[in-house]
């Protein structure tokens, strides 16, 4: 054994010590749900590592069962590096080199970003209506997205309900006072995907769009709510716009009607949701 060879094989352990604590910190970043993992950290590497669990059967399950998998992982790699034979690993069907090109792998779906986004709602009164409009500053939402698998769209909206404007303050106080958005400040809106599925072309050239019916719970005022409502997808190489219009039942979410001369506001209040999305590539 030369010097040379021992100083090659403990910086090669040292890379892959340090690599491991990399690897465990992003992990320790992320909560086990694709759908909720951060844009800073652990984002793409918790996606890479569940698709990983995913493949291996669900032998590593979540975020408990991503850290055994990248110890493991790590210590593999730093065996390969001492002993010198990533050969008879390949001889074994699964290389460590092969696991880990699934953490930096171009084939995981993108989060595309938020830029734009329009929500609007529509209150009626036997004797009034008035309409509320959200602008993207109050709104925060992650999509993962792949145009080769729209059905497949997942990820999360979450919506400040103090943000809502009807160019009213005294209104927008009573609106909040009956979402109580001090003890509920946001409803949160989570996507598992899309069933029942259309696909065509749009009437632009180079721009597709999918619709399907959301396989989604909705949060709201303490409630949650299997959210079946139908969706738009439109995309271009640029830029994902989703789009969807729907009805919130007041009363099945436990939301006081305020009322207008003793007659309340009616229970059926329309949305319309334009979300844009621009494309990472």
């Amino acid at each position: 054994v030369t010097v040379a060879g021992v100083v090659v094989v403990g910086a090669g352990v040292v890379i892959i010590a340090v690599a491991g604590v990399i690897v465990v910190r992003e992990v320790l970043a992320w909560d086990g749900n694709v759908a909720h993992v951060s844009d800073a950290r652990g984002g793409r590497l918790g996606s890479r590592l569940e698709a990983c669990c995913n493949e291996h059967g669900g032998e590593y399950d979540g975020k408990t069962g991503a850290l055994t998998y990248a110890a493991r992982l790590t210590v593999a790699l730093a065996i390969s590096v001492v002993v010198g034979e990533p050969q008879s690993s390949a001889a074994k069907g699964k290389p460590p080199i092969d696991d880990a090109a699934v953490l930096v792998g171009p084939d995981v779906p993108q989060r595309e970003v938020l830029h734009q986004a329009s929500i609007r709602y529509r209150v009626s009164h036997p004797l009034a209506r008035f309409e509320g409009v959200l602008d993207a500053s109050h709104v925060e939402s992650k999509i993962v997205f792949n145009e080769d698998k729209p059905e497949k769209t997942s990820g999360s909206v979450v919506v400040a309900l103090v943000g809502f404007s009807s160019r009213n303050t005294a209104r927008d106080r009573h609106a909040q006072r009956s979402l109580e958005t001090g003890v509920f400040p946001s409803a949160r809106l989570e996507l598992r995907g899309l069933q029942r599925v259309v696909l065509h072309k749009a009437a632009e050239e180079h721009e597709t769009r999918f619709k399907g019916a959301c396989r989604a719970d909705l949060y709201l005022h303490g409630q949650r709510s299997d959210w079946p409502v139908e969706v738009e997808l439109q995309w271009s190489k640029d830029e994902l716009v989703v789009l969807s219009s729907f009805t919130i039942l007041l009363d099945n979410f436990s939301i006081r009607r305020d009322k207008l001369l003793g007659m309340p506001i009616r229970n059926e209040v329309p949305v319309s949701v334009e979300l844009r999305y621009r494309r990472r590539r």
